[in-house]
């Protein structure tokens, strides 16, 4: 399996096409959910806590059977703290809560009651016991700022469960599950230990075998793909900056650099344009790497190198606005110039880009979207002189499917939700709402072809959130041409 097929995984999930979940969640306006009356935000965002309580509304009915509990960040200040550039909150309990950092607190979603229930420490330990942003008082006052019917002790948690269980035989205990799972950390007939929420399903089920343990990670996906007005806006910051850091990252591309010269000044476009920080890492994959990415997630130096003459580079990125997360990226030439093979090869994906792209709307599959992609690749009229471009449109005008066209090995076709994460699911169908990364890439004679924007569906069509990205290769080597 080559990185191009571990990349397929490391996106997300098939999901099975719930929409009738979907659906029942959209309220309001253009097809953008939850609809909130105006409250005050929560922590330091756009988000009415009104509009969390609808949030957690919506879930809770969908988990009638049992109850959700979802664990906040369990850790502060640790060693991984060092690796990035900002305390992230778990995605799930951020979204259904907005407390952006609270530590160890366990939010529960009573689905027989529909009531909601937050659990928080009484004491924090070490430099989080110093300071004030981790903490979350007990009591109404709390419960009335966040829409949260119960606020308590989480000594109260055990005691909780217990007579939830006592009532009900049948009560199932769900939890959030990781949307990129890591492999095993141990050997065979050793519980894994690098996964939160592996441990805090693990725990669970310890505490209380007898009962019932489920995954809402579907329900939970499902909901985050349909984006309220207060997040779209959110996006279009995200979208906006993160075309600032391509463009800039750009720039910095040339013979004899680093990869890492232009990360570097991805990160710094990143922050300057108003965002917090990357993403990600940003990827700036030249030659051999642009063909196997993944290998920097197991490379001190990041798969570092100097970019020459004659290659691509795989310039992949995004950037973190408000807890919400970019994913865009472009294919371009080092030099600044593409050859013809290098050309033809391009301007057909493009081809094949928006071909699909022209088809979005609410209602339409990924498959539809493949199919209009190959479409577009079979009517393009223009001289294919190279055998480099002959072998890329023989690629792209290969078997379609809803996940790949072409030769799996070679050609991935990427349709993903983003959101607080840059790889949120990935739906089967689109639905107006939906903020989703089209990204198709696909390896040819080593070297790689990428392309990813961000996209908002509506009801009658689609709208490009990244504005003012160059597509063709003339656009590409016009945004190139001032080279740092």
């Amino acid at each position: 399996m080559n990185a191009w097929t571990v990349w397929s995984g490391w996106q997300g999930y098939k999901l099975r096409n719930t929409l009738g979940v979907v659906a029942a969640l959209v309220i309001g306006g253009a097809g953008v959910g939850f609809a909130a009356p105006a409250d005050e935000n929560v922590g330091s965002g756009r988000i009415s806590a009104g509009e969390y309580k609808a949030r957690r509304d919506a879930v809770a009915r969908q988990l009638d059977d049992g109850i959700l509990l979802l664990h906040a960040r369990s850790w502060f200040a640790g060693y991984d703290q060092v690796f990035v550039h900002a305390f992230q909150q778990n995605p799930g309990f951020y979204y259904l809560t907005g407390l952006e950092s609270t530590v160890g607190a366990i939010l529960v979603l009573d689905g027989g009651s529909q009531e909601s229930w937050l659990f928080v420490p009484p004491d924090l330990s070490g430099m989080a016991g110093q300071l004030s942003k981790p903490r979350v008082d007990t009591g109404p006052e709390t419960e009335m700022t966040l829409k949260i019917d119960h606020v308590v002790d989480w000594g109260d948690f055990v005691g909780f469960v217990d007579r939830r269980a006592s009532e009900n035989k049948d009560l199932v205990l769900y939890t959030d599950r990781a949307y990129i799972e890591t492999p095993e950390s141990t050997p065979p007939g050793v519980m894994g230990v690098d996964d939160p929420y592996r441990l805090w399903r693990e725990a669970l089920a310890r505490r209380w075998p007898e009962l019932r343990h489920e995954s809402a990670a579907e329900v939970l996906t499902q909901i985050r793909l349909i984006k309220s007005s207060a997040e779209v806006e959110i996006n279009r910051d995200v979208a906006r900056v993160s075309a600032a850091a391509l463009l800039a990252g750009l720039q910095a591309i040339g013979p004899g650099k680093r990869q890492r010269e232009a990360e570097a000044e991805i990160v710094a476009q990143c922050i300057r344009s108003g965002g917090e920080g990357p993403s990600f890492w940003p990827w700036v994959m030249s030659g051999p790497n642009a063909t196997e990415p993944m290998e920097a997630f197991a490379d001190y130096r990041y798969l570092d190198r100097l970019m020459k003459n004659g290659e691509l580079v795989r310039v992949d990125l995004g950037c973190d606005v408000d807890f919400y997360k970019g994913d865009v990226g472009r294919t371009v030439p080092v030099s600044g110039k593409f050859d013809q093979g290098q050309r033809e090869a391009w301007n057909l994906l493009v081809v094949a880009f928006k071909g699909g792209l022209s088809v979005m709307r609410d209602g339409v599959s990924t498959a539809e979207i493949g199919k209009a992609a190959s479409q577009a690749v079979a009517r393009h009229r223009s001289d294919v002189s190279t055998e480099l471009g002959r072998k890329a449109k023989q690629l792209l005008l290969g078997a379609v499917s809803d996940q790949t066209f072409g030769d799996a090995d070679h050609v991935v076709w990427h349709i993903h939700g983003s959101g607080l994460e840059p790889g949120e699911g990935r739906p089967l169908v689109l639905r107006a709402g939906m903020v989703i990364e089209f990204e198709p890439m696909f390896e040819l004679d080593g070297q790689g072809y990428y392309l990813e924007d961000m996209i908002l569906i509506t009801e009658t069509g689609h709208e490009v959130l990244t504005r003012g990205f160059p597509y063709t290769a003339a656009e590409i080597e016009a945004a190139m041409a001032h080279q740092q």
